[in-house]
This record gives structure tokens, sequence and C-alpha cells, in this order.
């Protein structure tokens, strides 16, 4: 059995705690504890700029076959990102299958007015969706799921008292 990480970062981490600076760093890592591949999210794209973030991961992992782009995504009416159309041909183009909101951490909610735009066509790609416990209350994960069937979502460090 290949065990395939979805919660792997690269980048430095504000408050500390394991970085893995580089993807060499990543793969021996990785080998230590056994994980075949594994879905990489960078930092930057949380603690800095989501694009840059972006542009930086995907340079950093490319062509590297155990390694899976996860972006992060905002909503469009932040203008961070570009357009929407073209920004959903390049996540398409890199073959990203996964991305990341951080809601909370970027300072918006989660809810059909913002984020409609960007989720029901990342739904109508079966894209996986990544969100951190921290970043989102069980109403807005409900209206979520609840809204968008087609994407599939993975909610991160939820401990073992989350019931």
């Amino acid at each position: 059995m290949e065990r395939f990480d979805v919660n792997c970062t690269l980048g430095r981490w504000p408050e500390g705690g394991p970085t893995w600076a580089t993807t060499g760093q990543l793969l021996a890592e990785m080998d230590r504890l056994g994980i075949g591949k594994a879905l990489v999210r960078h930092t930057l794209g949380r603690f800095y700029d989501p694009a840059y973030g972006n542009q930086v991961l995907t340079e950093e992992i490319g062509g590297e076959e155990r390694l899976f782009p996860c972006w992060t995504a905002l909503p469009p009416n932040t203008g961070e990102l570009g357009p929407l159309g073209p920004w959903l041909s390049n996540l398409l183009a890199a073959d990203v299958r996964a991305i990341c909101l951080y809601p909370k951490s970027h300072g918006y909610p989660l809810a059909e007015w913002q984020c409609a735009a960007l989720l029901a066509p990342l739904a109508e790609q079966h894209m996986l969706l990544l969100l951190e416990l921290s970043e989102v209350s069980w109403e807005e994960l409900h209206w979520l799921c609840k809204s968008y069937p087609k994407l599939q979502v993975i909610l991160l460090n939820t401990g073992y008292r989350v019931l």
C-alpha cells in the first residue's frame, strides 16, 4: 500500500515548526516516513501572496512525479489572482487538481455571495478543496458541501477530538 500525504507544505512558517525549504528536503522526509506521493502547498500562498506562492510552488515541484501542486485560491472579486477565466485556464494547464482556501487568514467569509464565482467552476472540474478546520465554521462547511456536492472537500487539522 502506498501512502499519499494530502497535508504537505513547502516553505517557512512564521511561527517556526517543521520547514522543508526544498523539494529535496521534502522528498527525503517522505522517504523516511514511507510516504510515496504528496499533495503540496506553499507557505507563501498562505502567509505572503497567493499568486506568487502558486508560481513558486509550481516551479519548485515541476517535474517531480511524486509531488502534486495544491494552489491557494481567493475569491475573484479580490483581483489578486487576476481574472478568473485565465486563472482557471492556468490552473488546468499546470495540471493542478487541488486548491486550498484560507478564508479567516485572508479575511473573507466562505459564503455564496463571496465565493460562488470561484467554487462553481471548480466543482464542475471535480476539484479537490482543502480547508483547515481553523479557517472555517461548521455552518460554512455545511453550506459548502450542500451547495457544491461535486467539490471534493478535505478538512485538515481536525485532531482526534473532533467528532
